[in-house]
């Protein structure tokens, strides 16, 4: 488990991009989720360790010259969502797999007491057929 001196460590820091291009831009965003998902692991603030997120990207496109802003944070903006989606499908597929799990087993325990209910039944049936005799 990650403690918050190794979160600290760990840290992406200030931004650095070469090019703004979606290469980059995409690393960017895969960076900071993986670092926010840390977060998340370790039981910290995610909210605030993501607004902490947001003044540093801020900041990075503020520096940038007047015709970059505009394109990074189209870019930028673009693999969020794309990250967001992907991210909510991964999480989906997880628990349509637990779910289809989780109805065999229903499934299951269903068709084990259906047998034992006939087995029963039929006990019952020849106990009542032999007092009869």
């Amino acid at each position: 488990m990650m403690t918050t001196e190794s979160l600290t460590a760990t840290a992406p820091g200030p931004i650095r991009l070469e090019v703004i291009d979606r290469a980059s831009v995409r690393a960017l965003v895969e960076s900071e989720g993986q670092y926010l998902a840390a977060v998340a692991k370790a039981g910290e603030n995610v909210h605030q360790v993501a607004l902490d997120r947001q003044d540093e990207i801020a900041k990075f496109a503020a520096a940038l010259p007047a015709e970059d802003i505009g394109n990074f944070y189209a870019l930028y903006n673009e693999e969020v969502a794309a990250a967001a989606r992907a991210s909510s499908d991964r999480i989906l597929s997880q628990n349509a797999a637990e779910t289809a799990k989780l109805m065999q087993r229903a499934q299951d325990s269903s068709n084990l007491s259906t047998w034992v209910s006939i087995m029963v039944f039929f006990i019952i049936l020849i106990t009542a057929i032999g007092m009869f005799k």
